[in-house]
């Protein structure tokens, strides 16, 4: 779609074409440390390091997981009929703010239901995943960093 739209957008060049549909492609499971996919491109403006951006844009859509930035129309779990959406509405509908610090994301819950408590933990654990291998990618890959260590849940 890239591609096929970036005349649309006045892309002023092919190299930056591909640089953004491979940040695009990267924000899900590919391998960011592939220097062949996601290379340094030298452009007028300076270095576009493709694999830091995947990175951070990866990471972002990771912990997209707050209540707060959602309709509370998204969590109308009485049209939901596999037990896996269910829950993950649900664990969502927990999580009522992400916050981003330094050395931190902060994940403010109030589960739903006390099963929900181990959905939040799993969630937890799947973001510090991505968190820490977009934060070894950045330091890989550029000379560019994330900050962040830990993914922690406060329960309020």
């Amino acid at each position: 779609m890239i591609y096929k739209y970036s005349a649309l957008f006045d892309i002023p060049s092919d190299d930056l074409v591909f640089a953004i549909a491979q940040v695009s492609k990267g924000h899900r499971k590919t391998d960011l440390y592939d220097k062949s996919e996601y290379p340094d491109l030298q452009t007028n403006g300076g270095v576009v390091r493709t694999a830091f951006l995947a990175a951070v844009l990866r990471l972002a859509d990771e912990i997209d997981v707050g209540a707060d930035r959602n309709p509370e129309l998204l969590f109308d779990l009485t049209r939901l009929k596999e037990q896996a959406d269910i829950d993950a509405f649900g664990t969502h509908e927990s999580i009522k703010t992400v916050e981003v610090y330094k050395n931190a994301i902060i994940l403010r819950t109030k589960p739903k239901e006390p099963r929900y408590a181990q959905l939040i933990i799993n969630l937890t654990e799947k973001i510090q995943n991505t968190l820490d291998y977009c934060r070894d990618v950045s330091q890989q890959r550029s000379n560019l960093s994330i900050t962040q260590k830990k993914v922690i849940i406060q329960e309020i």
